[in-house]
């Protein structure tokens, strides 16, 4: 195949791959923040903060890790965190066009009291 081929199909390939990422993450973060429990003793502690949540998931949505890349201040939105993102799991399939065996994602997690 001549260079410049190649370069073309490669760039339609990452394309691909972008979108399909861009379309399978908020399927992720929604099926997430729909676990999320705001702990009672954190209300009544007045604890707010936000935990940045890394994890893995394989082709078939498996969780293969979770992970706080960065804490809040409170150890129970910590595990208020990573507890939702496991109550959450298993994820949908990978998509077609996201060709990696696992699909990797850093998010946020905020907790805050109106």
């Amino acid at each position: 195949m001549p260079q410049k081929e190649a370069a073309e199909e490669e760039i339609e390939f990452n394309v691909a791959e972008a979108l399909a990422q861009r379309d399978y993450t908020p399927l992720v973060v929604a099926q997430i923040y729909k676990s999320i429990t705001y702990p009672n003793r954190a209300v009544q502690k007045n604890q707010q903060g936000t935990v940045r949540i890394g994890l893995v998931v394989d082709r078939s949505g498996e969780l293969l890790s979770v992970t706080a890349t960065q804490e809040s201040d409170y150890r129970l939105l910590n595990q208020a965190a990573l507890k939702a993102v496991k109550k959450a799991a298993p994820f949908p399939d990978l998509p077609e066009g996201i060709k990696a065996d696992s699909f990797e994602l850093n998010l946020p997690i905020t907790f805050r009291l109106q």
